[in-house]
């Protein structure tokens, strides 16, 4: 029997899960910016110049704050990886408890908080949208549970519930 493949679409604790080509780019860009680090050096030693320093500092940057995004973002998939392998797909209903408007940058954005009701081993559980420890920030929304794209989740969805981990995925129909 083939298992079928499990596309998460939003955990309930950070949001939205990021697409395939967003972990390729965030894991491929140290590569291409080791390359143009060595092309820098190469071009250095032929004729030192300034310019070319200037590329590999700059590079060199770039190259640390790319290789932390990577580690940061590679923790948070083992950790969705996890989730997934210990995971029971469940049926259940999402409801918008808490409507807010908030501005980015200068845009004035309508953003919701999800509450997810389901059953687990004839149980119910409730699970409400943000981390359970962080309080609401001033550029936190996130944090908080509050997104924009909460509101196509209003009604029935499907769920995949860790009860190893405690997290509530929203699934693709």
């Amino acid at each position: 029997m083939m298992r079928k493949k499990i596309c998460a679409e939003v955990n309930l604790q950070v949001g939205k899960v990021h697409p395939k080509i967003f972990d390729i780019v965030v894991f491929g860009l140290p590569i291409i910016t080791i390359i143009l680090i060595v092309l820098a050096i190469y071009e250095l030693k032929r004729e030192y110049n300034s310019e070319g320093m200037v590329m590999v500092v700059t590079c060199g940057i770039l190259f640390i704050g790319l290789l932390i995004l990577a580690t940061f973002n590679g923790a948070r998939l083992n950790h969705f990886r996890k989730c997934y392998k210990d995971g029971v797909v469940l049926p259940a209903k999402a409801k918008i408890i808490d409507r807010k408007i908030v501005w980015v940058r200068t845009q004035e954005t309508h953003v919701a908080k999800l509450l997810i009701v389901f059953e687990y081993k004839g149980e119910t559980i409730v699970r409400k949208s943000g981390k359970k420890e962080l309080a609401e920030t001033y550029l936190g929304t996130q944090r908080s549970g509050y997104q924009p794209y909460y509101f196509q989740y209003d009604g029935d969805v499907n769920i995949l519930y860790s009860e190893k981990y405690d997290e509530v995925f929203i699934l693709k129909d």
